[in-house]
């Protein structure tokens, strides 16, 4: 009868399903340029904006934020960003509260990130780094626009989930991927940055090595992308195709950079890869295993969509509603078009943009053909733009 009854028992426990694991914080996020924007508090603040940031190895509080909340600070230093340098100061320690979750940063920065906000459209009181991924295994749903922290000892991965093995070098997480030219493969090592919006970036010297400027089809305007420590030089191309975890990604697009200053001048590896590359999955940053966990969504199949129109963007103003053109590409569409920097975009085709991201996208759409109200000074214009298509 005991022998029954254990039995019985081992096939209830058999059966039943294992308890569900409960991330410790789920917070939706913004997505201002592929970037992963998060809502969270020092002390009694007010709510501030954080984008969560694999290529941040210090977690960053925007100058203007420490001075209204009175924080002590430290001494001067130099942090290095996407472009060059940037003055700073150490912040002993802060703790940043995400939902329930109170994050202890033993050593933060005092940066100033006013030159971000217009080119996000977005306001931006810090960046966390890398001290997050450290303490948690870190999901991102960017289907749903939602951000995951689990306890790494309570972390179980999504069963269809494929690992890629990741190294942790100087707070930064390393991971090996093939790149398509020309049909031959080029195998780089890159810095995943989920606080980059493109699909790659690649170092100056990694660009000269292989001669990419030749076999990629680079442009030549690429363009200036503004960043931490000013702005990067750089050419635009198309790749074949990237291979990273057994996944093939067709036709991504890649920044070849020009710097000679700068993150993207330095040798130590291939470039950078970022959110239009991670954006296609849902994906989990396991540091404490040296892995990253990748989950196809539909978006895998979406083409990868380079700025055609020539055009820089920015937004201005306290709610970010004015869109303002920086800059004009010289020999682009836009330039054919009549734009001219200063110009403010009022309408699209009679439609008033919601946000920075939608005015962006529809500059990325093979053969859009609109007409832009434009206002210049005193004057309202009217300017046709044709994208060349496919």
């Amino acid at each position: 009868m005991r022998s029954s009854l254990r039995l019985a028992l081992l096939a209830l426990f058999a059966a039943a399903p294992a308890a569900a694991q409960r991330p410790v914080v789920q917070m939706p996020f913004d997505s201002p340029a592929n970037l992963i924007v998060v809502e969270g508090r020092i002390g009694d603040s007010r709510p501030l904006w954080f984008i969560l940031d694999t290529g941040a190895q210090r977690t960053v509080i925007n100058a203007a934020v420490v001075d209204s909340l009175g924080l002590a600070l430290g001494d001067e230093g130099t942090a290095t960003g996407s472009a060059g340098e940037s003055s700073m100061r150490w912040i002993p320690r802060a703790t940043i509260r995400l939902g329930d979750v109170e994050l202890r940063v033993d050593s933060a920065v005092s940066i100033a990130l006013s030159s971000l906000e217009p080119a996000l459209g977005h306001r931006i009181d810090g960046i966390l780094g890398h001290s997050v991924f450290a303490q948690y295994v870190v999901e991102v749903d960017y289907a749903a626009d939602t951000v995951r922290l689990y306890r790494p000892d309570e972390y179980r991965p999504h069963p269809a989930a494929r690992a890629v093995p990741l190294r942790i070098a100087d707070e930064h997480a390393i991971v090996v991927a093939d790149l398509f030219v020309g049909g031959e493969p080029v195998a780089g090592t890159f810095l995943l940055d989920t606080g980059a919006s493109s699909e790659l970036s690649l170092n100056a010297p990694f660009v000269r090595r292989h001669r990419l400027l030749d076999r990629a089809g680079a442009t030549t305007g690429g363009g200036a992308v503004m960043g931490v420590g000013g702005t990067s030089q750089s050419r635009s191309g198309r790749l074949d195709s990237l291979r990273i975890g057994g996944f093939t990604l067709t036709g991504p697009g890649a920044s070849m950079s020009l710097d000679t200053a700068g993150a993207l001048a330095q040798d130590d590896r291939a470039g950078i890869m970022g959110a239009e590359v991670f954006r296609r999955f849902r994906m989990t940053l396991d540091y404490p295993r040296n892995r990253m966990l990748l989950v196809p969504t539909s978006a895998l199949a979406e083409p990868f969509r380079q700025g055609r129109s020539g055009l820089a963007v920015i937004a201005r103003g306290a709610d970010f509603d004015h869109f303002v053109v920086a800059a004009v590409q010289p020999g682009s569409a836009g330039e054919a078009a009549g734009f001219r920097p200063g110009d403010e975009i009022v309408s699209v085709d009679g439609w008033t943009p919601a946000n920075l991201d939608s005015i962006r996208d529809m500059l990325r759409v093979p053969g859009t053909r609109v007409t832009l109200t434009v206002r210049r000074g005193t004057e309202t214009l009217q300017l046709p733009l044709s994208i060349a298509g496919d």
